[in-house]
């Protein structure tokens, strides 16, 4: 069904607003002036189809995108600050285009259920933290971790079901999240910390395990009871107690367990579990290993020599550009196979694909490819 002029209306000024563009700049990119503007978004006035192609060059967004509606009605989030609304646009928008692919990747039969995606609502009621703990147990039991360091949490999430991409978002928000029918989108500010976009991105896996349909003004990290049983969650998936306590009872029993001895085995979680410091220290307090004093003390991040002689340099991911593999092989496996044309291939890649490789049948003709070009 064709949207009306104001909803039509609403998705302009909503790119316009994630791109950081005026109405005078749009007028400009188009060729009009910019009351005309002021009314396409208003929809007061229609646009054309060359108006609409060259508007949406101009803000870096798919032309299908305009002419239909959100997947949606709500994209929830948690912000750092308030009132950088274009970053946090440009994150919501992200949700919105990876949700798209993935739907379509679905329904082109490229793209399965996620093999632990049943997990999703199963839990019962989480009223405290250690209700969150023990469905983090439950999670990387299932998916098979133990209390071993877990790998890119890209790949960690696609086989639960939540695909993520990431995006530059300065402070403006942590990560959003966009729940869809049998899978959820997920978008994580890559300006983060290494080890807060992995708490970021277990955070995010916590809510949708839970099946929370939670509102946009929830903030991570602040002191309302859900954020703070998601938090525990997060830091059990991420780091597991035992796993904590296993190490020290190998490590530091019957030794003389002063502050540089604590330290060693500190960086070497850290940089095992890819835990930020500050993460480290909080559950060596929560594990009853270390005291507020001794916590103090260890404060100071670890330096590069010091990662080298006790751990290791921790591999970054999530990254600006990441993109769920899951997706990345769906969309070449699609390509591959005459079900997509590669301008839309590279459109799911978001141009992270270089050069497409060869179709596995170059004399195929699918209508389908040209018709998703």
């Amino acid at each position: 069904m064709a949207i009306s002029p104001q909803v039509l209306g609403e998705r302009i000024e909503l790119a316009r607003e994630a791109a950081s563009k005026t109405q005078a700049e749009l007028a400009a990119a188009v060729g009009v002036d910019r009351t005309a503007i002021s009314k396409i978004t208003s929809g007061t006035r229609k646009i054309s189809a060359l108006e609409l192609a060259a508007l949406a060059k101009f803000l870096g967004r798919p032309l299908p995108w305009f002419l239909s509606d959100s997947p949606a009605p709500v994209v929830a989030r948690r912000q750092s600050v308030v009132g950088d609304r274009p970053s946090t646009l440009a994150a919501e928008l992200a949700a919105e285009d990876l949700a798209a692919d993935v739907e379509q990747l679905r329904a082109l039969g490229v793209l399965p259920a996620a093999p632990h995606a049943r997990l999703v609502g199963t839990f019962d009621e989480i009223e405290d933290v250690e209700d969150a703990s023990a469905a983090a147990r439950t999670a990387r039991k299932t998916a098979g971790f133990g209390s071993d360091a877990l790998g890119p949490m890209a790949d960690v999430l696609d086989d639960f079901g939540l695909y993520v991409t990431t995006v530059v978002a300065g402070e403006a928000v942590d990560g959003v999240m966009l729940p869809q029918e049998g899978f959820a989108i997920t978008v994580i500010n890559a300006d983060q910390s290494p080890g807060r976009r992995r708490f970021t991105a277990a955070h995010e896996l916590g809510h949708y395990l839970f099946d929370d349909t939670y509102a946009a003004e929830a903030i991570s990290g602040s002191t309302s009871d859900r954020e703070r049983l998601v938090n525990a969650f997060a830091a059990e998936f991420l780091l597991p107690l035992d796993a904590v306590r296993s190490r020290w009872a190998g490590q530091l029993e019957g030794a003389t367990a002063d502050l540089q001895r604590i330290r060693e085995e500190a960086i070497w979680l850290s940089s095992t579990y890819r835990m930020s410091w500050s993460g480290i220290l909080a559950r060596l307090g929560e594990a009853g290993l270390v005291d507020d004093q001794q916590a103090r003390a260890l404060q100071p991040n670890p330096t590069l020599a010091e990662l080298q002689s006790y751990g290791r340099q921790p591999e970054e991911d999530l990254c600006d550009g990441d993109l769920s593999a899951a997706v990345s092989r769906a969309a070449l496996d699609a390509y591959r196979d005459g079900l997509i044309g590669p301008s839309r291939a590279s459109e799911i890649l978001r141009g992270a694909g270089g050069e497409l490789p060869p179709p596995r049948d170059p004399g195929r003709n699918d209508f389908r490819a040209d018709f998703y070009a």
